[in-house]
């Protein structure tokens, strides 16, 4: 994670040791860290999964509850990442697709895809990490360069679903 951090020129990383997989049910453990770190660093825009997980991690979906929770009681914009159709066919299961969030908002990063693809393959924990660029992903990025969001609107109720998720 410093890694990817590096190569995105993130200036502070924050990192705890909550084990993969037990973040559900253990919300007191690790939820006054996290408000913590939200006070200290009054941070005036959030970006999280959607309530979905993205893929359906409930390590992702509880967080993401969570961070609803806090930026909705702080009135911080919040903004969940999201996909364009073809993507969402591509990497959202089909039991996430119900709680998936549509996207309100989109970033054209340019050449900064570079960066992002070399952030991606040194997190040692994503499974891009070992793997070499190959020539279709590369093209794609090159081409394809941007980033779907959804602005979290808190007048709307977000559903939360857990689904069996193999960690």
């Amino acid at each position: 994670m410093k890694k990817a951090c590096e190569r995105l020129c993130v200036s502070k990383l924050y990192v705890s040791d909550f084990p993969d997989g037990n973040l559900v049910g253990e919300e007191s453990k690790w939820s006054v860290w996290l408000m913590e770190k939200i006070k200290n660093e009054k941070p005036k825009l959030i970006v999280t999964y959607d309530i979905s997980g993205l893929t359906g991690h409930p390590d992702h979906i509880v967080l993401s509850k969570e961070v609803l929770s806090i930026a909705h009681e702080r009135s911080l914009n919040l903004y969940w990442v999201s996909l364009s159709e073809k993507l969402k066919k591509w990497f959202v299961p089909k039991e996430v697709e119900g709680n998936f969030c549509e996207p309100t908002h989109v970033l054209d990063f340019g050449n900064l895809w570079v960066k992002k693809w070399l952030a991606v393959k040194s997190h040692k924990s994503q499974r891009y990490a070992q793997v070499r660029i190959t020539f279709p992903l590369f093209l794609y990025l090159s081409i394809y360069h941007f980033e779907w969001y959804h602005k979290v609107d808190f007048k709307r109720t977000y559903k939360v679903k857990y689904m069996d998720f193999k960690i």
